[in-house]
């Protein structure tokens, strides 16, 4: 019988934990984005558009020292924002993150006056 090594089977003990702490355990899948990540998402390309010279996916990645693939879905809002991912993004952004959060929930909860477009909780973009 074939046996892994220690190191490997605590590397992938850990895989597995972290996997199993982000499925729902009730439908054995991973939540997707929900309306706060996709408003926090909107935001974020928002401010990116409006920095002069304008940020790109790229311009971001490279500042935050994230992959660029993840921050495209990240500004996208096809993932969620860990906590370390938002705090990397607004430093390089130059906002402060709680106002992020705090402008995300408010678009979340439709008391936002929505300048930027912001798409409202059932998706659709306000006038």
């Amino acid at each position: 019988m074939w046996h892994r090594s220690r190191k490997a089977r605590a590397k992938t003990a850990s895989h597995d934990a972290g996997v199993a702490l982000s499925i729902d355990m009730a439908t054995g899948t991973r939540p997707g984005p929900d309306d706060f990540d996709i408003a926090l998402a909107a935001l974020v390309r928002s401010i990116m558009a409006r920095r002069n010279p304008p940020v790109n996916v790229t311009d971001l990645a490279t500042r935050t020292g994230i992959a660029r693939a993840t921050v495209s879905k990240l500004v996208n809002g096809r993932t969620s924002m860990a906590v370390w991912q938002l705090r990397k993004i607004s430093e390089a952004l130059s906002v402060d993150p709680s106002r992020l959060i705090e402008r995300a929930q408010r678009v979340v909860d439709g008391t936002e006056v929505d300048e930027f477009g912001f798409p409202d909780a059932s998706g659709e973009r306000r006038a």
